[in-house]
């Protein structure tokens, strides 16, 4: 009777032991997603946001030089310094976006790692564990939804910049 209750808890162990292990497997896609997602980051080249800050600098000087001081601007020349500030925000910006990408990837990662630890201590029950990695999966879509729109946006905001740089000089300035 021992001998067939000894089996059967063994059994049980090696069953709640397997059925970690897709959880486990999961998690090891997840990292490998986070560092697919993490040579995408590193790949987005915002090396020109400093440089277009000082272009915008020196567009807004020049075009400040050709405002009236005394009349209020058209709507039209308002409209065309508002598109202006509205690049100097974003090239403002790029910067901290990136790294926290970066930042955000590495401490998920590192949480994945925890919860691989924590399963392997036996720490938390199957529904936890699957409420986890379901909250993980999510948290990894979103970021990824914010690095690929980031992605496509940074150069558009540097297309349009140059677009509206070129006009600052033959604008009509009312």
């Amino acid at each position: 009777m021992r001998f067939i209750y000894i089996i059967l808890i063994g059994l049980l162990f090696a069953c709640s032991n397997s059925s970690f292990e897709q959880e486990q497997l999961r998690i090891n896609e997840l990292i490998a997603e986070y560092d697919s997602l993490f040579i995408t980051v590193e790949n987005i080249d915002i090396s020109s946001a400093g440089v277009n800050l000082k272009r915008y600098k020196e567009s807004l000087e020049y075009s400040q030089s050709k405002l009236s001081t005394e009349k209020k601007p058209s709507l039209k020349t308002m409209t065309f310094l508002n598109d202006m500030k509205l690049m100097k925000r974003q090239f403002r910006n790029a910067p901290r976006q990136h790294k926290g990408f970066i930042t955000n990837i590495i401490r998920n990662q590192e949480q994945l790692e925890n919860l691989r630890n924590d399963i392997n201590n036996s720490i938390f029950n199957k529904e936890e564990i699957n409420a986890i990695v379901l909250r993980e999966e999510q948290a990894y879509e979103a970021l990824s939804i914010k690095v690929k729109e980031f992605q496509i946006a940074y150069p558009s905001y540097e297309t349009r910049f140059d677009s509206l740089f070129q006009l600052t000089e033959t604008f009509n300035y009312e």
